[in-house]
């Protein structure tokens, strides 16, 4: 007799019975159709359009108006403090908002410098545009191609140029060792060169233009630029600048400068003068190339909705910038209705049918979508207005999370959480992603959001002295004689998500 645990025995079907939730097509349409953005959406409207033959878009059909929209939102007694919109049917309507130059990019984004952190409010949109300026029509690579073609280099030596600029990044450092290329020049052209031989044309590639291209790390661009520098300035400083990121980059990039001082014997008043010239160097002389990578934010956000205050009034509107959509009118016939010799083939009818039902799930599906994120953003506004009344004061945001608009629409804190990613409302004192009005409170008894946190801390840390900054531990001692009661593990994290560096890293010199 075999034992109970021998394969013999564990083999064979079972039947067994258990319960399993499975979404419906037009659910998992209706959930695809959410997450996407307006730019994303309009490419999947257009695709559609020419996939399906059984979907039209119309210009003369008008589109849903606010007051559709409104019927569909709760009551006005499931807001839990009682306090109501002021927005009129006749600012609650839709309208297009598809022209760049109509949008107010000024929303909140932290920047930190890359040798002294800083933070503050500044417009994303406007520093692409700028930038924009100088950064279309030609690529890191062809900007060096067309330099490449003045030195003077031999056949072979072009061909080891053209692969070496097509590994410098847009950042404009090289992202490939030498014996990396030396090996790819030997398999994808056949041509059998050393090390050595590449290298000869890539220190030949560092003397172009901007100074600091073809680096293999900040240090290294640092250098590059420096060097082209003591060829038109012969300054102390700049010889000292030189030295210090050559042989003491360690010491001055984590900021000891009383070991600094002391290791090149230089006065602190030196080792001022040469870190100025150090941090008006391009770490990434690559974005300074006509034609880099140009920040998507130019192209990419398009607000969702746009708000409008006046005194005590919220006006909403939904943008929309998709065509208005229906059924075909030779797909929307019953096949009852037609006569047997125009049903054709039971193929044929299938096909009319099922482009049918497509299309009339799918425009139910937009217009779910359209529905569900008006509801959502109502529900914003409802738990934020202190927020859109102030103008954009962070200080004024109140703890918020999924839950708690969920708990106003009715909608799954799933599918807030879908609505509400990617998407964007613009105002006259900002664009904000709908994600930035969610925060935590520090403690289930606190009344105060993360975000007014991070902002108190934030003007804590520009006024401390900068050549002695605060510790997390002094951090936490000054928010706790302001009122905030938290751990200093949360004030790094609240540090941290502020992009604000430790005080080792934000320490200056006098």
């Amino acid at each position: 007799m075999s034992s109970p645990s021998s394969p013999r025995q564990s083999l064979g079907q079972v039947q067994g019975l258990r319960q399993q939730q499975t979404l419906a097509p037009q659910q998992v349409l209706f959930l695809r159709l959410l997450g996407l953005n307006t730019l994303e959406l309009e490419d999947e409207v257009q695709r559609t359009l020419e996939e399906n033959p059984a979907l039209e878009a119309v210009d003369d059909m008008p589109d849903p108006d606010a007051e559709e929209l409104e019927s569909k939102l709760p009551p006005r007694e499931s807001y839990d403090d009682g306090d109501t919109f002021d927005e009129s049917a006749e600012h609650l309507q839709l309208s297009d908002f598809q022209r760049a130059e109509d949008v107010p990019f000024a929303g909140p984004d932290e920047l930190i410098d890359s040798f002294m952190a800083s933070s503050g409010r500044t417009d994303p949109a406007l520093r692409a545009r700028e930038s924009a300026d100088s950064t279309i029509g030609t690529s890191v690579m062809e900007h060096l191609e067309s330099q490449i073609a003045e030195l003077p280099l031999d056949e072979q030596q072009r061909i080891i140029a053209s692969h070496i600029a097509g590994n410098i990044d847009d950042n404009g450092y090289l992202c490939a060792t030498l014996r990396q290329i030396a090996d790819d020049l030997a398999i994808n052209d056949g041509i059998e060169v050393t090390t050595a031989e590449v290298n000869t044309v890539f220190e030949a590639m560092r003397t172009l233009d901007p100074p600091g291209i073809c680096a293999v790390d900040l240090r290294d661009c640092l250098l590059l630029q420096l060097r082209r520098r003591e060829l038109t300035d012969r300054s102390p400083a700049v010889a000292t600048a030189r030295e210090m990121v050559a042989d003491f980059f360690d010491l001055f990039s984590k900021r000891h400068f009383d070991r600094l001082c002391s290791a090149m014997s230089i006065t602190r008043d030196e080792l001022k003068k040469a870190a100025e010239i150090v941090k008006s160097l391009h770490p990434k002389p690559g974005a300074l190339i006509s034609g880099s990578r140009v920040d998507d934010l130019t192209n990419q956000i398009t607000p969702d909705f746009i708000i409008d205050t006046d005194g005590s009034t919220i006006d909403l509107q939904m943008t929309n910038s998709i065509p208005a959509l229906k059924v075909e009118s030779s797909f929307d016939i019953d096949d009852a209705a037609l006569p047997a010799r125009r049903r054709g083939s039971a193929d044929a009818q299938a096909f009319i049918r099922t482009r049918r039902d497509d299309a009339a799930a799918y425009i139910h599906a937009i217009d779910l979508r359209r529905q569900t994120l008006y509801r959502i953003m109502r529900a914003i506004i409802h738990l934020q207005r202190d927020f859109f009344l102030s103008e954009g004061d962070p200080s004024t945001l109140r703890p918020m999370i999924l839950k708690n608009v969920s708990s106003i629409t009715g909608d799954d804190i799933s599918v807030v959480s879908r609505a509400t990613a990617g998407k964007y409302v613009a105002t006259r004192y900002g664009t904000y992603p709908l994600k930035f009005f969610f925060n935590e409170a520090p403690s289930a008894e606190s009344a105060d959001s993360s975000i007014k946190i991070i902002e108190t801390l934030r003007s804590i840390v520009a006024d401390e002295d900068p050549s002695d900054p605060l510790s997390d531990e002094a951090l936490t001692a000054m928010l706790h004689q302001r009122g905030y009661k938290i751990a200093r593990r949360t004030v790094a994290k609240y540090r941290e998500k502020a992009s604000i560096p430790v005080a080792r890293l934000r320490r200056r010199l006098d």
